[in-house]
């Protein structure tokens, strides 16, 4: 079964969509599998796992907020600094990848702005 560790060991940032309730509970049980948390958290609690969460190489958890994962799909190729490790994070719909889909890694917002 895939898992975020197999993320992680080749990325240093990798950005989650969680779609659903079920979605959520497999990444929190995860999460705390690996001992993941948050910044200033010793361990993760399932309701602070919202639907856009960030996991870093050294098993720190960051949320994104929605406006920087929509405006993420719109950084242009030849932006630099943040603008560029913004865009190479990995975006996955965690529940695909979890479930073995081969379309997990998401190219485009899942938000549409208003």
């Amino acid at each position: 079964m895939r898992t975020i560790r197999e993320l992680i060991s080749n990325n240093e940032t990798v950005w989650f969509y969680l779609s659903n309730e079920e979605a959520k509970n497999l990444f929190y049980e995860e999460a705390k599998e690996l001992n993941l948390h948050l910044k200033d958290e010793d361990t993760i609690k399932r309701e602070l796992i919202s639907d856009r969460m960030a996991v870093h190489s050294d098993c720190t958890l960051w949320y994104i907020s929605i406006m920087v994962w929509h405006n993420s799909y719109n950084i242009k190729e030849d932006d630099t600094g943040n603008n560029a490790k913004v865009r190479s994070c990995p975006k996955i719909d965690y529940l695909k990848y979890k479930n073995g889909d081969d379309d997990y890694l998401l190219t485009k917002s899942v938000y549409t702005p208003c």
